[in-house]
């Protein structure tokens, strides 16, 4: 397996989900949704990026960390989570490097 693949992969998961501004797990979906209406979000497909990143949430043992960042992104405007989550969305991206480290083919891993 080539490691260094796998960490750009994750690196891009992260940057990924910080582009996203806050979709994590129940609110996910409402807070893309708006990052979308408010062009503040690059994502094209909430609910398919929500259900991946739950479903990593949920492989990867992450659950605390998406809930933590679930509870954060929905406390502050849409636009402004990157810069008030970030701990929140590192945390849940380095919690789930060693599960795609694992899994680097699985569909969670390749947001």
């Amino acid at each position: 397996m080539n490691t260094n693949f796998v960490s750009v992969a994750i690196g891009a998961w992260a940057l990924a989900l910080s582009l996203l501004n806050g979709c994590a797990a129940a609110d996910c979906e409402s807070v893309c949704l708006e990052a979308q209406a408010r062009d503040c979000t690059v994502i094209t497909n909430c609910n398919t990026f929500c259900s991946d990143v739950n479903t990593l949430a949920d492989n990867a043992g992450c659950r605390a960390e998406a809930d933590a960042l679930d509870r954060c992104s929905t406390s502050v405007d849409a636009c402004e989570v990157d810069a008030r989550c970030g701990g929140e969305e590192n945390a849940l991206a380095s919690c789930a490097v060693p599960y795609c480290l694992a899994n680097p083919g699985a569909r969670e891993c390749q947001l």
